[in-house]
């Protein structure tokens, strides 16, 4: 997973999602058509918190304040609303983390549950830490997922700090730190192309399940293709 390091004193930059017509899409004598895939300028998210709603199998639903943090590495829960709520954790690998103040923690417990924003369900897990100083903590990953950030290279808006946790990077060796951040790679890309194709789908393409390819036709009645590389 790809790591982000932010110092309290430089806080984190916020994006929130605009929904917006997708760019005209410029059609080419083969019938191809280019699809650009660069999102439009987003407005300024003006909330690090959000009321949200998670639910968990055979126990009761929490709905409660999350602290967003896009320069967390994924998501945080505090041991102690886990077990208030009866959670059944999981033994993972332990790893290292760096808390707001710099000093270190330890993490190998997870638990897993949904999220119901935007009228959809998200899966999500928690990595769990004693003595936080919050209920929930949702991170990069999972607000990019739901678009409630969108970083573009060179800006960034400021906000006051917020609680970083970030993956103390001593204590991986060279291999794990290629892994993740091919791991990282991959996941964006999915869901980039996710975002696209739901674009397109709304703009009345069609999926080719043999060619792999999006398609659809136009006003005289020619098949149109996407460029995109969709494997």
């Amino acid at each position: 997973m790809e790591e982000r390091h932010h110092h309290p004193s430089d806080p984190v930059g916020w994006r929130g999602k605009q929904r917006s017509r997708p760019p005209h899409q410029s059609a080419r004598s083969d019938g191809r058509v280019s699809v650009p895939v660069k999102a439009a300028p987003c407005p300024k998210l003006e909330r690090n918190t959000l009321e949200i709603m998670l639910s968990f199998i055979d126990r009761a639903d929490w709905k409660g304040e999350a602290v967003l943090d896009s320069g967390a590495d994924g998501n945080w829960m505090n041991e102690e609303l886990s077990k208030s709520l009866g959670l059944r954790p999981t033994e993972r690998h332990e790893e290292c983390y760096l808390g707001f103040q710099g000093s270190p923690l330890k993490s190998s417990l997870t638990v897993e549950g949904f999220w119901l924003y935007d009228h959809r369900t998200y899966d999500v897990a928690f990595r769990l830490v004693e003595n936080a100083p919050f209920d929930v903590l949702l991170g990069y990953d999972q607000l990019r997922a739901v678009g409630l950030v969108d970083f573009e290279a060179g800006v960034q808006n400021h906000m006051k700090p917020v609680l970083v946790l970030a993956k103390d990077k001593s204590k991986e060796s060279k291999d794990q730190r290629q892994a993740s951040s091919a791991h990282a790679t991959r996941e964006r890309s999915r869901m980039d192309n996710a975002d696209l194709y739901d674009r397109l789908c709304a703009e009345g393409w069609r999926w080719d399940d043999e060619k792999k390819q999006m398609w659809r036709k136009d006003e005289n009645g020619n098949i149109q293709w996407t460029e995109k590389n969709w494997t």
